[in-house]
């Protein structure tokens, strides 16, 4: 990704983290909005839900290391889905509850924004062992800023989280498997775990595929030996592999097993670094390995990804397969777009096809959906509608709910409470992150005196964190730069 140092591009000895997609520097964002749609052409919108919150938490460290973020930092649902709104739980086991939110654009108030809050109750009957297979990236890159230490902590604080009945295999990898360093099916206990982190060092280069297809050969043989424990691929790394295939399906057939419709292996990526850093090959792993990811950039931010209550969530699944489908009354809604998403969203005809690949959720995770809309003006009943499907993450089993979305009078602006004002502002301004430069500058404005209104919201932790993201998110223009251009002129 295209990143650019926010006080100096060009530090003498400062790394620049580009991720490889070129050097943009010179050239103002592209959008990458998803597109407005007249309910005229199209009612239905279809899409995965959304596990992951790397992009957030890793635009927050950008920003504290003071870096500006662009279009490629930004996926909006985990912005959102990275911080609590306090969604109610649903009442029941294994269903979810929708909190609805509709009130006029604050920076538009020619349209309605539409905040859809999902929470998901933990699912009875669920293991409670696990086994964990550890695939710790010790290529050279590792060496970098401090991602042999994060990657360390995380190791040893995932080892003192495990039970006596839980079982861990832990894989090092740089151009091989390092076989020497390689635990297998151990309890978290066993000394042999220590002496292989105490050998922990960067070295050669980045096979990915060596090492997840040796973690996914030790997990598979944990399932045929406990079949009825919960199972875990854990990748820790900094995402730059440049040797072999990472797709976890593929690793999976080629290892003789096939990706279990109910109980899967699911992967658990975690990615550590500032410079030389793949955020694409780290989210596309996780999706691909029915599971979720996550970033953390020090030490301290891995021990509290792993304390006690946030374990005990990221390593309980809720739901697999979670796919979302809204379909807007073309009666009382002229035009719709969802904001963000972006790469989950899947043709409407899959919704109900079973065979699809969508997201899977953990206990505790809340999802938060929200659209910009223009209604008919005098129109009235409701908008449209919400489905939801997906499966029993330990039977497999596909359940559905529905839900009517109505609003007699949307609310004004002022009368949505001030942590929903929060959540559709971390929306705006994720969306706004893709915008012209010249527009996404007064919108920004816009969206700081909304924000400064919210009083003693801004100094919670995530009003903090959105503070600190939103300074970094378009830094002022360049020297160069005339309204309504999108390149420097030579």
């Amino acid at each position: 990704m295209a990143l650019q140092s926010a006080s100096s591009a060009s530090s003498p000895g400062r790394p620049s983290p580009h991720s490889g997609r070129g050097d943009r520097r010179g050239l103002l964002p592209e959008a990458q909005l998803p597109p407005v749609v007249p309910t005229s052409l199209e009612t239905t919108s279809t899409f995965g839900l959304d596990a992951d919150d790397a992009s957030w938490r890793r635009s927050l460290a950008l920003a504290r290391q003071g870096y500006s973020l662009e279009p490629d930092d930004v996926r909006v649902e985990e912005w959102l889905n990275a911080l609590r709104w306090d969604y109610p739980l649903p009442e029941g086991e294994g269903s979810f509850n929708l909190d609805l939110t509709i009130t006029i654009d604050p920076i538009d108030p020619d349209s309605l924004l539409a905040l859809l809050g999902l929470s998901a109750a933990a699912p009875a009957e669920m293991p409670s062992r696990r086994h964990m297979s550890v695939v710790l990236d010790a290529s050279g890159s590792m060496e970098e800023d401090n991602k042999l230490d994060t990657a360390r902590t995380l190791v040893e604080a995932l080892i003192r989280r495990l039970s006596a009945e839980d079982r861990i295999s832990l894989v090092q990898f740089s151009s091989v498997v390092l076989g020497e360093y390689t635990v297998r099916h151990s309890a978290p206990d066993d000394p042999a775990l220590e002496a292989s982190l105490r050998e922990f060092r960067p070295n050669g280069s980045t096979n990915a595929e060596a090492g997840l297809r040796k973690g996914y050969e030790l997990a598979l043989e944990g399932r045929r030996q406990d079949p009825d424990a919960l199972h875990y691929v854990f990748f820790i790394s900094d995402g730059v592999a440049n040797v072999g295939d990472t797709r976890a399906e593929s690793i999976i057939e080629s290892l003789g097993g096939q990706r279990a419709e109910a109980n899967p292996i699911r992967l658990v990526a975690v990615g550590v670094g500032i410079a030389n850093y793949n955020d694409d090959l780290l989210e596309q792993v996780s999706n691909d390995g029915d599971g979720w990811y996550r970033y953390v950039y020090s030490p301290e931010e891995a021990q509290g990804l792993l304390a006690a209550e946030s374990f005990d969530q990221l390593f309980s699944p809720a739901a697999d397969e979670a796919r979302a489908q809204v379909s807007w009354d073309a009666d009382t809604v002229e035009e719709w777009r969802l904001v963000g998403y972006l790469n989950r969203a899947a043709a409407n005809e899959s919704f109900e096809d079973d065979e699809e690949d969508f997201a899977e959720l953990h206990v505790g995770q809340e999802n938060t959906v929200v659209y910009r809309l223009k209604a008919r003006p005098g129109a009235e009943g409701p908008l449209g509608a919400l489905s939801l499907r997906w499966h029993h993450p330990g039977s497999g089993e596909a359940q559905t709910q529905e839900w009517t979305l109505s609003a007699e009078t949307p609310m004004s602006w002022e009368e949505v409470a001030p942590l929903r004002r929060l959540a559709l502002l971390v929306a705006l301004a994720g969306e706004n992150s893709a915008e012209r430069l010249d527009d996404a500058q007064e919108r920004r404005k816009a969206i700081e005196e909304e924000f400064a209104l919210l009083g003693r919201l801004t100094e919670t932790r995530q009003g903090q964190e959105f503070g600190e993201i939103l300074a970094a998110s378009l830094p002022e223009p360049p020297a160069w730069f005339e309204r309504g251009r999108s390149t420097r002129e030579e």
